[in-house]
């Protein structure tokens, strides 16, 4: 165990420059630790972030599901009070002896 200590020593030292003093069993540990936890354990950091990802887009699609809800209500409200209005506005119905002109405007 003594010779692979010094040889994992002797490799960080000369490629991290990490001085072979603060390379030891306890910070092996601690950094197996992180890595661990990081990115194998279920509770990583990656999963972390993608799991803070979605409840962002959730959010954002919760806001603009209450909007068109908002909406659908008023919609609900208009046709309620006024049937004919509704269907002529929304579904350009028309009596026999009338005509309807249909004006879009671009955006």
């Amino acid at each position: 165990m003594g010779s692979i200590m010094k040889l994992l020593q002797q490799v960080l030292y000369r490629h991290l420059h990490i001085h072979p003093r603060f390379v030891n069993k306890f910070t092996l540990v601690t950094l197996l630790f992180v890595v661990w936890v990081g990115v194998f354990d279920t509770h990583s950091f990656w999963d972390s972030y993608q799991l803070s990802r979605t409840i962002s887009r959730l959010e954002n699609e919760k806001v603009d599901l209450k909007k068109n809800i908002e909406v659908a209500k008023a919609d609900k409200i208009d046709l309620e009070n006024n049937k004919e209005k509704y269907a002529r506005e929304k579904y350009f119905m028309h009596k026999e002896d009338e005509e309807v002109f249909i004006i879009e405007r671009t955006k």
